[in-house]
Order: structure tokens, then C-alpha cells, then sequence
């Protein structure tokens, strides 16, 4: 099974911003990764909680990128070095180029 949303879903603007991100919080929440892009989670001590969070981290960001059209992924990318060093931080970007349009 395929997991993800299908290319006629993901963001292209404000046009479809609101059921973007009904979509994606439904697809994230299913796959555990909601808190990942909600809350600030710190990186366990025990090694083996290390390696699943990490693995949290970057699936929530494979979600995320493959979630919106590629003419923003170069927007969001490029404030990587900024603020998207998680999957929280791009999120909140991501929201935050619609929110108020």
C-alpha cells in the first residue's frame, strides 16, 4: 500500500491550502508522525529510541516535501539552513506561506 497523497492533492497554494493540510494531518496522525510536526520532541537518550525518532523525523520530512508541488519545494528547501531542520520546522513554514493570504 502506497502511503502519501496523491499528486492531484498536494499543495499548490492558497487554493488548496485548508484541504492540504486537513489531508495531511489525517495522513501523518495515521502514520504516528503528527506529534513530529506539532510538537518540539527531544531526541531520546536510549540508543535504540534514537534510531526510531530519527526515523520519525525523516519520514515525517519524505511526507512533507512529497506533499507539495515542486515549484515550492525550492522555496521550502531553501529555508532549510533557516528554521527547517525538522519536520516541525517545515511545517510550520510550509503553513505559514498560506495561513494569512
Amino acid at each position: 500500500m502506497v502511503v502519501g497523497l496523491r499528486v492531484e492533492d498536494r499543495l499548490e497554494g492558497i487554493s488548496n491550502f485548508r484541504s492540504w493540510k486537513s489531508r495531511m494531518l489525517m495522513l501523518l496522525n495515521e502514520q504516528d508522525l503528527k506529534d513530529h510536526v506539532l510538537k518540539d520532541i527531544s531526541e531520546p537518550e536510549a540508543a535504540k529510541d534514537k534510531t526510531k525518532h530519527k526515523k520519525n523525523e525523516v519520514v515525517a520530512m519524505r511526507f512533507l516535501m512529497d506533499s507539495v508541488r515542486d515549484h515550492l519545494v525550492p522555496i521550502i528547501s531553501s529555508h532549510f539552513h533557516l528554521v527547517i531542520a525538522d519536520p516541525k520546522g517545515s511545517w510550520i513554514l510550509s503553513t505559514l506561506m498560506f495561513v494569512d493570504q
